[in-house]
């Protein structure tokens, strides 16, 4: 869903929401879920690995929208089909992996992001803006406050 608001406000937001979320993935037990029970039970690298594949996925959409016109086709998986392939695959990787991984994607969509005119971010970057402007990460941090962690 498109957000509403000045692109650089959004952004510091964005980077706030991070910086909060980064936070209490790296003060977590690395071993234990920290989503509450109606979400996934995912550990401090499940979140990580996600957001590293939705960084690059929104990186490669806004790229590719503003070179092609067209609009960007994620997957033929629903949401929650292609998490849980994703977590899956992605189950080998080490903790500190996937935070490299994540912190290098995000940098990479949020120089993609910034480099857009007014009106392709009107355009493109607001649809695609969800995890770098915050919402997403909010997200997930509301899900491991419902969990008491």
């Amino acid at each position: 869903m498109p957000v509403e608001g000045d692109r650089d406000e959004l952004m510091r937001a964005g980077d706030a929401a991070w910086a909060e979320l980064c936070a209490v993935l790296d003060a977590a037990d690395p071993d234990q879920p920290l989503h509450d029970p109606d979400s996934p039970e995912w550990t401090s690298r499940d979140v990580y690995t996600h957001f590293w594949r939705m960084h690059a996925g929104s990186a490669r959409a806004i790229r590719f929208e503003v070179e092609t016109g067209e609009r960007y086709r994620w997957s033929d998986l629903d949401e929650d089909e292609l998490n849980e392939r994703n977590v899956a695959e992605d189950r080998s990787m080490s903790l500190d992996e996937a935070r490299r991984r994540a912190i290098d994607a995000r940098a990479d969509y949020r120089a993609v992001m910034a480099s857009l005119t007014e009106e392709q971010f009107e355009s493109i970057g607001r649809r695609h803006g969800d995890d770098l402007l915050g919402g997403h990460y909010r997200g997930h941090l509301r899900y491991i406050a419902a969990a008491g962690r």
